[in-house]
C-alpha cells in the first residue's frame, strides 16, 4: 500500500484544525483518511482499512472466496434444487451494504442498481480496474 503525508508536517498547525491525512488503496480505489489531530491519524488509518478488507471479504465480486460471491453461488444451487424460496444467510456487514444498495436503487429510481453483476460481466468488467487496463 502507498501512504502519502497530506497537508502540514507540523504537528502544532494540525492541532489548530489544518487536516492531515494519509490515502491508501483498498478495494480497487484510493483512499482517504483525514484528520484534524495528528495523534489520531494513525488509528483513523488502521480503523479505515481494516473496514475496506472486511467489506472486501464481504462484497467483492472479485474475490471467489468473498461472502456475495459465496451466497450466489449458494443461490444458484438452491435454485437448481427447486428450492428457490430458500433463505440464506448473511453476515451483519455484508446485510448493512445490501440494505444500502437497495436504499440507493430506491431513492435513484434504479439509477443506481446493485443487480447489473451479470451485465457487468457480460461486458468485460470481470476483474478489478487494473487487471482490464492491464489487459489493453
Amino acid at each position: 500500500m502507498t501512504t502519502t503525508l497530506w497537508g502540514p508536517a507540523r504537528p502544532e498547525l494540525a492541532s489548530e484544525g489544518e487536516p492531515i491525512g494519509h490515502t491508501f488503496r483498498a478495494i480497487g480505489t484510493i483512499n482517504a483518511v483525514l484528520v484534524t489531530r495528528d495523534e489520531v491519524l494513525d488509528e483513523a488509518v488502521g480503523l479505515a482499512q481494516r473496514h475496506l478488507a472486511d467489506l472486501d471479504r464481504a462484497a467483492s465480486r472479485f474475490r471467489a472466496d468473498s461472502e456475495v460471491i459465496r451466497l450466489a453461488a449458494r443461490s444458484v444451487i438452491a435454485a437448481d434444487e427447486g428450492r428457490s424460496g430458500a433463505a440464506i444467510l448473511g453476515s451483519p456487514l455484508f446485510l448493512d451494504y445490501l440494505a444500502a444498495a437497495r436504499h440507493a436503487a430506491r431513492i435513484s429510481d434504479g439509477l443506481v442498481d446493485f443487480t447489473v453483476g451479470s451485465a457487468l460481466v457480460a461486458a468485460g468488467y470481470d476483474a478489478d480496474l487494473d487487471v482490464i487496463r492491464a489487459r489493453h
